[in-house]
């Protein structure tokens, strides 16, 4: 800005009056000036200032959003489970909501897969009782799935240290962007916990499963990268030890647990012919089959329907299919 020359009359003082006037009125210009300049400066200070609040807010905003939705449970496991059913030859994931940030999971309603023996597994990859149930059945337990004989919930267990976090978050994942992949990945991390190489049991090692099981998603990868459900896992952990729904028992007290039809499975996890009689006489139960001569209650179903409400077969295999577990 131009400085402004005020013009004064001194035409009636003295020389030495207008002298003085003079600096007065120079004084008084350099006090303006002054003032102008610390008025500039706070301005400027203050519109840095705003500046910098905004954009930190803006930074902090972005921060809360992005923990928050580490809060969420991955897509498709509102019951901090993934729920498979086949139509007789394709496996798939049931669809549901995910948890939200702040809420609780919600537990699936039996009720809704009545057709099938209902199969529900709480697995800990880290857990070498998990791994020896799931060498012994899981075989089978595909082969039933996959034909269509069971539906199949699965929950991801944290208990045994940082390689089941790693694996659970990792079928987070899985859930979330690839679960046509969820029993190729679940098969693969059970795998490593086991391996006498402890690289595979690594942020790396865990990357290298998924990958190999099939997932390509770059999304998905990224996920378990970045264990994107971490919060998750532990949240979920803590709610199967607090409560287990819709079975015979109260928490989760260790792992393995499998239930058939909200009923825990007690047997030998190295027996490869319990699981199939175990689900055979629940079955034969709950189809009416007795052992009072008008039915063998440790039968095995038929391929046919066993009574006339009943329009969905829900078979199990005889028991030498057991012998490939």
């Amino acid at each position: 800005m131009a400085k402004t020359t005020l013009r004064y009359d001194t035409s009636g003082m003295t020389k030495k009056e207008r002298l003085a006037f003079a600096r007065e009125i120079a004084a008084m210009e350099r006090e303006a000036a002054r003032e102008r300049r610390r008025r500039n400066r706070a301005l400027l200070i203050g519109g840095v200032s705003f500046g910098v609040v905004v954009v930190l807010a803006l930074a902090a905003w972005t921060l809360w959003s992005r923990y928050q939705e580490t809060l969420a449970g991955p897509a498709d496991m509102l019951s901090d489970g993934i729920v498979l059913t086949s139509d007789g030859s394709t496996v798939s994931a049931r669809t549901t909501a995910r948890i939200e940030p702040g809420a609780s999971s919600v537990a699936t309603d039996p009720s809704t897969l009545s057709q099938y023996p209902y199969v529900v597994l709480y697995l800990d990859a880290g857990d070498p009782k998990s791994r020896t149930l799931w060498s012994t059945d899981a075989a089978q337990l595909t082969s039933w799935l996959t034909s269509g004989y069971i539906a199949l919930e699965v929950h991801p267990i944290a208990r045994a240290g940082a390689f089941s976090e790693r694996a659970a978050d990792a079928l987070g994942c899985v859930a979330d962007g690839a679960p046509d992949t969820f029993l190729a990945v679940l098969d693969a991390l059970m795998t490593a916990g086991g391996d006498d190489d402890a690289s595979a049991r690594t942020a790396d090692g865990v990357l290298g499963a998924v990958s190999n099981a099939g997932v390509t998603d770059d999304a998905v990868l990224d996920c378990v990268r970045g264990d994107r459900f971490g919060p998750w896992v532990a949240a979920s952990t803590a709610r199967a030890e607090a409560a287990i729904p819709n079975a015979d028992v109260a928490r989760l007290s260790g792992t393995p647990l499998l239930l058939v039809d909200q009923k825990s499975y007690t047997g030998a996890l190295d027996d490869a012919n319990g699981l199939m009689t175990f689900i055979s006489k629940l079955y034969a139960a709950a189809s009416g089959a007795t052992d009072d001569g008008t039915g063998d209650a440790t039968s095995t179903p038929t391929d046919t329907p066993t009574d006339g409400a009943t329009e969905t077969p829900t078979p199990t295999p005889t028991p030498e299919a057991t012998d490939a577990g």
